[in-house]
């Protein structure tokens, strides 16, 4: 395999992504709630649908609501060649603290929210042994989009519709560290504005529609002061979410991420090609009322991530797909949301993201054939108030 210089890998690095749930490095897990509801763009209960359904805020009874919780994230990568090297490469550093605040406010018929919280990277990955693209090299890697949202929503036809308009301001934060004798940190700021659309044709059923647009990002780094765009894509989120009987609802909602639309550098081979599709998840979730004050929820979502192939087998490429495979994806989600009293309840969540295994043949001199597998486990714990 050809050694790449040290500059090109740090470069390489700089541009790898963060990924749990979602895109590239957009986030959607970012409530206990989510973790054991991934379908929930039409959910209309618990004030962390200020990230999911903004304008079904506007639905609430009149009050003031909030939501926190934590998500405690176990990563487990891999990386095996086998026809050069013949070693494997590992990491599993976990992230600890994954927070999200959301506060909001109803009246008969607006409603203002606002969450503070992590919407994008996701931690750090801890390589000790490095891996495939730049094999016995020592290297941490972290990415965290600190985000501030907030928006005001408005219901209309008897609360049989609503709809929202918010604004993002997102602080993406970045840093690399190799073999303790070399570290850098490349910041940057972007705002996102958001839309938000909810429908209750019939009392049991709900329809909703969210649209991000592209947040752009240019960072910047510390070291040498240069610049590279990489930003957010855009996010169209479609979802329904359906009361079947009096203890039981059922929801499905899919995520469409224009990454195509978005600039992103690094994602390419050669000239200006952009090796990026649209993007997408596909969700679906039930929620069932064991007794008065217990709910029992799971879930289950795809992701397909939109990399071209090209862009996998190039072998430039592959000291940035090494570091952070990206991956298609399984997630799974099961946990309970308990009633404490009738305004404050408890949530408890489990989830298993399984990114399929992929096996890739780079066409570099002579040909390699690596083998990424990658695990996420996560505990999610929360607790929403209603004054």
């Amino acid at each position: 395999m050809q050694k790449l210089p040290i500059i090109l890998t740090l470069v390489l690095m700089m541009i790898s992504s963060s990924l749990f749930a979602g895109s590239l490095d957009y986030l959607s897990n970012q409530s206990a709630k989510y973790i054991i509801n991934t379908a929930s763009t039409a959910r209309t209960e618990g004030a962390d649908i200020a990230s999911y359904n903004p304008a079904g805020t506007a639905l609430f009874a009149p009050g003031l609501y909030f939501d926190i919780s934590n998500q405690t994230i176990f990563k487990f990568y891999s990386a095996k060649e086998t026809e050069v090297l013949d070693d494997e490469y590992k990491q599993s550093e976990p992230t600890l603290f994954l927070p999200n605040l959301y506060i909001v406010m109803s009246t008969e018929r607006f409603a203002v929210y606002f969450q503070a919280g992590i919407t994008g990277g996701g931690g750090t990955l801890k390589w000790d042994k490095g891996t495939v693209g730049v094999p016995g090299v020592s290297f941490e890697t972290s990415s965290m989009y600190y985000t501030l949202n907030q928006g005001i929503a408005y219901s209309m036809f008897d609360g049989n519709a609503a709809v929202s308009v918010g604004i993002k301001y997102v602080m993406a934060r970045r840093t690399i560290e190799i073999e303790g004798v070399y570290n850098d940190t490349y910041n940057a700021n972007g705002f996102t504005p958001v839309i938000g659309f909810d429908v209750k044709p019939a009392q049991e059923f709900t329809f909703a529609i969210r649209y991000e647009m592209n947040t752009k990002l240019n960072f910047k780094y510390k070291s040498d002061g240069s610049k590279a765009r990489q930003d957010l894509p855009g996010v169209v989120s479609i979802g329904i979410d359906y009361k079947i009987t009096p203890t039981t609802t059922i929801a499905a909602s899919t995520n469409l991420y224009l990454m195509s639309a978005a600039k992103i550098e690094g994602l390419t081979i050669g000239s200006d090609k952009n090796n990026v599709d649209a993007g997408y998840d596909a969700a679906l979730s039930f929620k069932h009322r064991v007794t008065e004050w217990v709910d029992i929820c799971g879930t289950f979502m795809y992701t397909e991530q939109g990399i071209k192939k090209d862009y996998l087998k190039d072998p430039d490429s592959l000291a940035a797909i090494s570091a952070n495979p990206i991956l298609n994806s399984l997630m799974f989600g099961f946990g309970t949301i308990c009633m404490i009293t009738d305004d404050v309840d408890l949530t408890f969540g489990l989830n298993w993201t399984h990114y399929i295994t992929k096996k890739i043949n780079v066409d570099d001199t002579p040909p390699m054939r690596v083998i990424y597998k990658k695990d996420v486990y996560t505990f999610a714990l929360g607790a929403g108030v209603k004054i």
